[in-house]
């Protein structure tokens, strides 16, 4: 047999990279000098880490990525965010999808929740996942579509299969009837063998009023499909939250700084993050979330209703026509913490 028959029977079975790598052995003299079985392992080698390459091309093409440049070590961990790195670099292993947990990232429209839900994607699609990004919105019109052209199994298909689903913007329109009834459908058939990834505006406390509470049927079911299946770090739901980095405003810094300082004089367990300065006509909105510990929200003492009001009489004591909007939540999330 020739070498060049040889050559031609591996493209023929699509060995084309070790057929490459054939031709390359034979016009190069140093190889004579070669055992065959260091040789033949070495051609393996080629054909072996070029398919997994290319594998792993295809998965990042077909994940569909919103921000396919995203990767988890230039993920920004600026103080201010108060971003748990040790659980991002764990969560970054992909043990939470071996498991069939889901993950919620939540936080301000424009701090990079998207960004960090691809960086996921990503390490999943090293680690070989089949993966799927989606805007909810797309994603509810899309089967909307399929209703209509009579495709609904195949498209439902399309997103309840993956075994890592990035759902992007979830929540943050409340859906109709008939978008909840979807949306069960599909977290029906993903759960206990995938993984999702919520990213939202609003905190997983919220997504029932945002489904409709107890107006809606079905709103309690689609709670009940995603909480079953919770990543939990410590007994605690474990929630990446991010607080928005405002760089360049001078003023806004300002003010974050002395409700931090006036937080820690009042209550040291409690933070602020999500602050946002809203100017108008007549006086400046001043919003941001203040996170206490769970008993501020019902103890007797009404510590959380106490340190609101301290806030807002502080922050209009120094800016006079500045007005806090203030949301007091507990700080349940081990996440939370620097």
């Amino acid at each position: 047999m020739t070498n060049q028959s040889t050559i031609d029977k591996l493209i023929e079975m699509r060995l084309t990279t070790m057929a490459d790598a054939l031709r390359n052995q034979l016009a190069d003299p140093k190889f004579r000098e070669v055992p065959f079985e260091d040789r033949f392992g070495m051609l393996v080698d080629i054909e072996y880490s070029n398919r997994k390459n290319n594998r792993l091309k295809r998965l990042i093409h077909n994940a569909g990525f919103d921000q396919s440049e995203a990767n988890i070590i230039d993920i920004n961990y600026t103080s201010g965010r108060k971003l748990n790195k040790d659980l991002i670099n764990r969560l970054a292993t992909c043990e939470y999808i071996s498991e069939h947990r889901n993950l919620f990232i939540t936080g301000a429209a424009g701090c990079g929740k998207t960004y960090m839900a691809c960086a996921f994607g990503m390490e999943a699609c090293k680690q070989y996942f089949n993966t799927k990004y989606v805007r909810l919105p797309d994603l509810l019109i899309d089967l909307e579509t399929a209703w209509t052209d009579g495709n609904y199994k195949k498209v439902m298909a399309k997103y309840a299969n993956p075994v890592v689903l990035i759902l992007d913007e979830w929540l943050l329109l409340k859906p109709t009837n008939s978008e909840q009834r979807d949306i069960f459908e599909l977290l029906h058939r993903r759960r206990k063998k995938s993984s999702t990834i919520f990213c939202s505006q609003y905190a997983f406390e919220e997504w029932d009023e945002q489904l409709g509470g107890g107006d809606s049927p079905l709103a309690d079911a689609i709670i009940d499909r995603i909480e079953r299946d919770l990543l939990v770090e410590d007994g605690l739901i474990a929630t990446i939250h991010f607080d928005p980095v405002v760089t360049g405003d001078p003023h806004a810094d300002e003010l974050r700084a002395f409700l931090q300082r006036e937080v820690e004089e009042l209550a040291p367990l409690a933070n602020i993050h999500d602050l946002r300065i809203v100017p108008g006509p007549t006086h400046t909105n001043v919003i941001f979330d203040c996170a206490v510990p769970a008993e501020y929200m019902t103890d007797k003492q009404h510590r959380g209703v106490k340190l609101v009001n301290a806030l807002r009489n502080a922050v209009q004591a120094k800016w006079p026509d500045h007005f806090c909007v203030i949301k007091l939540e507990p700080d349940y999330a081990p996440v939370h913490h620097e």
